[in-house]
C-alpha cells in the first residue's frame, strides 16, 4: 500500500507460480520476492527470473537474516535482500533510486510485482 500512496503501480501474485506468470507478462522493473513462497521458493523463482536475462531489480524479502542467508539470495540473483519487518520507508529508499520518483515523469511509471 505504501508503493501505491507514493505513485507505484503494484501487482501482486500469490504463489511463485502466479508470480513467474505475472513476471513474463508484464516484465516489471522492480520485483519484491518473499522467500518462503508456498509452492516454488524465493530463491528459484529468482534463478528463473535471471535465466530470462532479465534487468529487473530483485528484492528478496524474509525472515531470516544471516550473513549465509543474504549470499544465499544473491548467489540466487537477488539484487537486494530485506529482513522483515520492512519498514516503507525503507523500501522506497532502495527502489526509488533505481526507478526515480513515478510522478516525475509518465516515462517512469513502473509496474513493480510484488511476488
Amino acid at each position: 500500500r505504501a508503493l501505491e500512496l507514493k505513485g507505484f503501480h503494484v501487482m501482486t501474485a500469490c504463489d511463485g507460480r502466479e508470480g513467474l506468470s505475472a513476471f513474463a507478462e508484464f516484465q516489471p522493473h522492480v520485483t519484491i520476492v518473499d522467500i518462503g513462497l508456498p509452492d516454488i521458493d524465493g530463491y528459484a523463482l529468482a534463478k528463473k527470473v535471471r535465466e530470462d536475462d532479465s534487468s529487473a531489480l530483485l528484492i528478496a524479502v524474509t525472515g531470516y537474516g544471516r550473513k549465509d542467508d543474504e549470499q544465499k539470495a544473491f548467489d540466487a540473483g537477488f539484487d537486494l535482500h530485506l529482513v522483515k519487518p520492512i519498514h516503507p520507508a525503507e523500501l522506497i529508499s532502495k527502489i526509488s533510486p533505481q526507478l526515480g520518483h513515478p510522478n516525475q515523469n509518465s516515462a517512469n511509471t513502473a509496474e513493480n510485482a510484488k511476488l
